[in-house]
């Protein structure tokens, strides 16, 4: 079944978008400053190979990607992140937002100009090896 969030597209990558499921993206443009929201804030976006939508880039998620990559966000393109659908605090309600995990994912060195379908096969083996794993652990 489709979230019902997907009933409402909005113009930047959301929790929804990800199906319940982790994606692992490679950073391919950051834009220091976009305006975004009914307020106009100016906010950086951070765009990915083969994903059409920006992610707002927000302080958390920008600490997870720098303790990966490094402080100099020019070192992040091309760098691969795992991104997952959570849950947050916004003002006094708990909403969905998009995290970075906090381990890199690996990725072979020969996988760093993987094309959009390259990498949804990549994600589908990475994802049949972690079931597997679970598996074999759940005894």
């Amino acid at each position: 079944m489709s979230n019902y969030a997907l009933l409402f597209p909005s113009k930047w990558l959301a929790a929804a978008d990800l199906n319940n499921e982790d994606r692992i993206v490679q950073i391919k443009q950051i834009i220091p400053s976009e305006e975004v929201g009914q307020s106009k804030d100016k906010r950086p976006i951070v765009y990915y190979q083969g994903v059409e939508k920006g992610m707002v880039l927000n302080k958390t998620n920008a600490k997870r990607i720098a303790k990966l990559y490094g402080a100099d966000t020019d070192k992040w393109i091309g760098k691969f992140i795992t991104l997952y659908p959570s849950e947050c605090d916004f003002g006094d309600e708990t909403v969905p937002c998009l995290r970075v995990r906090q381990d890199a994912p690996r990725v072979d060195a020969d996988d760093e100009d993987l094309d959009e379908e390259e990498l949804a096969a990549f994600e589908a083996v990475r994802k049949r090896k972690a079931e597997k794993k679970a598996k074999q652990t759940a005894f």
